[in-house]
């Protein structure tokens, strides 16, 4: 627990990843209550530039040497097009150069999972239909599936939102 401690705190930029009811924004608070700065990404907007969008704000946050959570990132854009049946937002050129600009500036993710029933669940007493609580769950079902073909070059951490709580407070 040491080691994954030394990665999530140790991070310039973390990114969190995972499907909406996981976590993402519980563990981002705790970490600003540690004094990590906090970031949340939407999907990319194809009316900016998407270096604009995703590059700079690292480059920025590293430099000036603050320790950055992200909510969200470029990485899983491509699941989201397909969950969404549209073209992704990002080219695979474009994405490779994100992951070897984040690799190189000691970009950890974190991708927070949650037992599907307790994703219905939370999604439900949230007021969301049953056709997004389906695409969240088939979300997660297949970042799970590209963690383990990786690809990205980036250190990865699959971990629910307990055990992540853990981590940051022992």
């Amino acid at each position: 627990m040491d080691a994954v401690r030394r990665a999530i705190l140790g991070a310039n930029i973390l990114i969190l990843e995972g499907t909406d009811g996981v976590g993402k924004t519980t563990a981002a608070r705790l970490l600003r209550d540690l004094g990590t700065e906090y970031r949340h990404f939407g999907p990319p907007d194809p009316t900016r530039d998407w270096w604009q969008q995703f590059a700079l704000p690292a480059v920025w946050d590293a430099t000036a040497r603050k320790s950055v959570v992200y909510d969200r990132s470029f990485l899983h854009e491509n699941v989201w097009a397909s969950l969404f049946r549209r073209e992704p937002l990002l080219k695979p050129h474009q994405r490779v150069r994100l992951c070897q600009l984040h690799a190189a500036l000691g970009t950890v993710v974190v991708t927070l999972v949650r037992p599907e029933d307790e994703i219905m669940e939370e999604l439900g007493r949230r007021g969301e239909d049953p056709v997004e609580i389906g695409r969240s769950i088939a979300f997660q079902r297949l970042i799970c599936e590209l963690h383990e073909d990786d690809r990205t070059g980036l250190p990865q951490l699959v971990m629910s939102l307990p055990a992540f709580e853990m981590a940051v407070a022992t």
